[in-house]
């Protein structure tokens, strides 16, 4: 405000805004955590998690999100007045009066505001679109929101969070979650300062939203939705828009970032593979010339969301489900993502449906395999059309092989038998060899899943075998006789046989993450845990990073162990990754981003610092970390220990644990 003061300039106005915003965002969070506290002291569970804008005061009686708001919405609206000559608003302008309307509930006034003054401030009508219906569904107009999201999803049919959305309207009742409202992040804008927010939300607001949707009433009834919705997917392309057709400004979209399946429930098939982009299957009719159009999988994939939530809704059978993930590998099982999209959807399955859904694919994978034998026999693969037929087979037979796996199959009555299927998958690995030729080593490999369902595999003649030993020891009291059998038999034989298969693989395949992830668990499984420490780290594990992987996969492992000469450097280089950002780049991100006026990147920066605050890793770093400072105290002396206690249990983030919302996580 001073600095706007001494030198009046626009961009410091929407600086003050900015900041009564953020303000506004603590304050609703500090007074929705209070109300849970209150709520649990008294023993009655808070409705909903959090409170009203006007119950919502900061800290030291200053003012309340609802009073904040207003302000900076009276602020950025008077800005906002100044531009209505040829110069429309920025776009970060825009989203940010947008979003200091929906946070205080006045969903009309922020949609006359984009259909009018702001509607120039959208250079890309896909991004508008978007808006008005992220803001229509917020409203709580479902009809609406379906008709925005469908004109939407025609323009790009390959949006899977348009595609999940749609559904959610037409089919309220089986909205479990929302993810991200568009592909640029508006709804991190739109909802990331709304009163219900929570400290360390990313996208606030989004709860109570789906409870408004699974409990309200529907716009339309149940079946007339799903038949509404089946016309849409049938109208859908099912090949990528041609470059004259995708670049019409009315169907110019950004490319929405892919998720890898997050601790989400569903799969993001947003865009292509890479590697995969010119493969297209047998029944695509799209064609440039010669050149084939690579295939949507967002459409493809909705016809199996679509029959999920029939299942939920008691409209559709197991077997319905089974056939539409069927349909979906028969269309793009050559991608290599088929077997993840899927893979969200093989839980809901009976124990019988999977079973017999496993034997399926257990076909379908053999039948690859002979039809690329039979190609390999026919053809030389000299030529690149033929290469790249063939590479289809294969990849179509790795996506059939891991949906069995992820089915639970195949399923071996003795440890001989799983042992005998390693020794195959790892000669059909051997026979595919000749595909990897000039295939850079950092690349994925069209044949790589063989080696770990091979370990696998090995892993089940492990687990058999000790079954089996076990069952043998209950009915003779004479254990002697196992120690006489075939040493190559025993359990720990099995283990070192899927460990050496996975040593030789990442001899070829240094950067395959799942063997180096495979070799660290069982090198950690045989008590190695040097050994699994530079298998994970060979994976160039780094920044963020260490709160996904090194947190699940390599500190869990060396805690259980009880190794302090590994332990301290992940815990340190974990620390340093939230430590590092809190004391210094999420300063400099956050000046950047205002000096450059992007106004809901400052937005994302601080919910992002706050969730990182809140991180389950970085809490259980820490209190770790003091526990192996006050073990390796008590190596010295009990004195020098009974200071690192003292030292450590003033370090831990008590308060930090004291404002977590308890009730909420629980």
């Amino acid at each position: 405000m001073k600095l706007n003061k001494t030198h009046p300039n626009e961009l410091y106005q929407w600086w003050v805004i900015t900041s009564l915003a953020l303000q506004a965002h603590e304050a609703a969070a500090n007074a929705a955590v209070a109300a849970n506290h209150s709520t649990e002291r008294r023993g009655t569970p808070a409705a909903g998690g959090g409170t009203s804008n006007g119950g919502a005061t900061a800290a030291g009686g200053g003012l309340g999100a609802d009073k904040l708001l207003q302000l900076a919405e009276a602020m950025a609206g008077r800005l906002l007045s100044k531009h209505t000559g040829c110069c429309p608003p920025s776009w970060e302008c825009a989203m940010l009066y947008l979003g200091l309307l929906q946070a205080q509930g006045k969903y009309d006034a922020a949609l006359s505001a984009l259909r009018g003054p702001l509607f120039r401030s959208f250079s890309l009508s896909a991004e508008r679109r978007e808006a008005e219906a992220a803001l229509l569904l917020a409203k709580g107009d479902l009809a609406a929101a379906a008709a925005a999201y469908g004109q939407a999803i025609q323009d790009q049919p390959d949006d899977w969070a348009l595609l999940l959305l749609y559904l959610d309207c037409l089919l309220p009742g089986t909205a479990c979650s929302l993810p991200a409202i568009s592909s640029n992040a508006v709804a991190q804008m739109l909802t990331g300062i709304e009163a219900g927010t929570t400290p360390g939300t990313v996208v606030g607001g989004l709860e109570a939203l789906v409870a408004k949707l699974s409990t309200g009433e529907a716009a339309t009834s149940v079946e007339d939705g799903i038949t509404q919705a089946e016309s849409l997917l049938l109208k859908l392309p099912t090949t990528a828009p041609t470059e004259s057709s995708s670049s019409s400004p009315s169907s110019t979209a950004t490319d929405p970032a892919s998720q890898p399946q997050q601790s989400s429930n569903t799969s993001t098939p947003n865009g292509q593979d890479n590697n995969e982009v010119n493969n297209s299957d047998d029944n695509s009719s799209g064609h440039i010339g010669s050149k084939q159009l690579p295939l949507l999988r967002g459409p493809a994939l909705a016809v199996v969301e679509l029959t999920k939530r029939r299942l939920q809704l008691g409209l559709a059978s197991q077997q319905d489900l089974a056939d539409a993930i069927l349909q979906y590998h028969d269309k793009l099982g050559h991608l290599v993502s088929c077997a993840m999209d899927v893979s969200t959807y093989l839980p809901l399955l009976s124990s019988e449906t999977r079973t017999a859904l496993a034997q399926q694919f257990a076909q379908l994978a053999e039948e690859s395999a002979a039809d690329l034998a039979a190609q390999q026999q026919q053809e030389d693969g000299s030529s690149k059309s033929s290469s790249k037929a063939l590479i289809r087979l294969l990849r179509r037979q790795m996506a059939a092989r891991q949906i069995q796996a992820d089915l639970g199959g195949p399923v071996f009555a003795t440890a001989a038998a799983a042992a005998q299927h390693a020794q195959q998958l790892i000669q059909l690995y051997a026979s595919y060899l000749p595909f990897y030729e000039g295939l850079d080593e950092r690349e994925r490999g069209p044949a790589d899943e063989l080696l770990w369902l091979a370990a696998a595999a090995l892993m089940q003649a492990a687990a058999q075998q000790q079954l089996d030993g076990t069952l043998d020891s209950s009915k003779h009291s004479d254990h002697r006789s196992d120690q006489t059998g075939d040493p190559t038999s025993h359990p720990i034989s099995y283990m070192l046989q899927a460990l050496l298969a996975l040593e030789a693989a990442a001899a070829s395949r240094p950067y395959c993450a799942p063997v180096r992830l495979g070799l660290t668990g069982l090198h950690g499984l045989l008590g190695n845990p040097k050994a699994a420490t530079q298998h994970f780290f060979m994976l160039d594990v780094k920044h963020i990073q260490h709160d996904t992987l090194s947190s699940h996969h390599l500190l869990p492992l060396l805690l259980g162990l009880g190794v302090s000469e590994g332990s301290d450097e992940v815990l340190s280089s974990t620390l340093k990754l939230f430590e590092d950002h809190v004391h210094g780049d999420a300063g400099e991100s956050l000046m950047q981003a205002y000096e450059r006026g992007t106004f809901t990147k400052v937005l994302e920066f601080v919910c992002f610092k706050e969730k990182l605050q809140r991180s389950h890793s970085y809490i259980l770093s820490r209190a770790e970390d003091a526990i192996l400072s006050v073990a390796t105290a008590a190596a010295t002396s009990s004195g020098a220990a009974a200071a690192a206690a003292h030292t450590a249990a003033a370090e831990l983030p008590i308060t930090l644990l004291d404002s977590l919302d308890w009730q909420g996580m629980r």
